[in-house]
């Protein structure tokens, strides 16, 4: 069979149609895939818990300020919440000047007054596995705990450490306290002093609302 130009020239244009056609279905499929898979992420990410659940458990929440007789103070912007079961300690976040200001609450029942910590970034300090004793600002302290926690995030300024971490607590007699945790994206340590009854105020707040100034 002989086939002339023109039929030629039609048969080349029908292919190169079908090989268009083929690279528009799969540049459609490449922009749909990576839409699928951070959906799948969001999907999977810790929810954030309900302030008022965060607020029942510790006695303090976001919109708070605590504020010291010495005259600090810290507004509760962002928390991490961290859960054995149930909530168990939240270490809440406030902006400082030149970094964060931090305040860690234990669980409380409902009658009961908070349980705070008052503490700031502590780089310099060796944290690990190993370390059962620690020696900061002349008080020897005594590691209490070290258990592996889910991790929950929300409000502003609140570090992203993951979804789990393993938190080491270090306390002192005279009220020295070292918190350090291990997060899968980002570790942090963090040293300061239990807040006694008296050596402090909370001013109650509401979520995302600014201390007058």
């Amino acid at each position: 069979m002989i086939l002339t130009a023109s039929a030629i020239a039609l048969a080349a244009l029908l292919v190169a149609n079908v090989v268009r056609a083929r690279r528009r279905r799969t540049a459609k499929k490449s922009a749909i895939l990576p839409a699928r898979r951070h959906s799948a992420a969001a999907d999977t990410a810790p929810e954030a818990p309900p302030a008022e659940d965060v607020r029942r458990a510790f006695g303090i929440g976001l919109g708070d300020v605590v504020l010291l007789r010495t005259g600090e103070e810290a507004w509760l912007s962002g928390v991490l919440v961290f859960e054995e079961g149930a909530q168990t300690l939240a270490l809440f976040v406030g902006p400082d000047s030149g970094g964060s200001r931090y305040v860690l609450a234990e669980r409380v029942t409902a009658d009961d007054e908070p349980s705070l910590t008052w503490l700031n970034e502590a780089p310099d300090l060796v944290v690990s596995d190993g370390v059962h004793v620690l020696e900061h600002e002349g008080e020897r302290l005594q590691r209490e705990r070290r258990r592996p926690l889910a991790v929950k995030r929300t409000g502003s300024l609140a570090p992203d450490v993951g979804g789990s971490a393993v938190v080491f607590e270090y306390h002192g007699e005279l009220g020295g306290s070292v918190f350090r945790l291990v997060g899968e994206r980002r570790s942090l340590t963090l040293a300061g002093r239990k807040l006694h009854p008296g050596t402090y105020e909370i001013l109650p707040g509401s979520e995302g609302s600014e201390p007058d100034a």
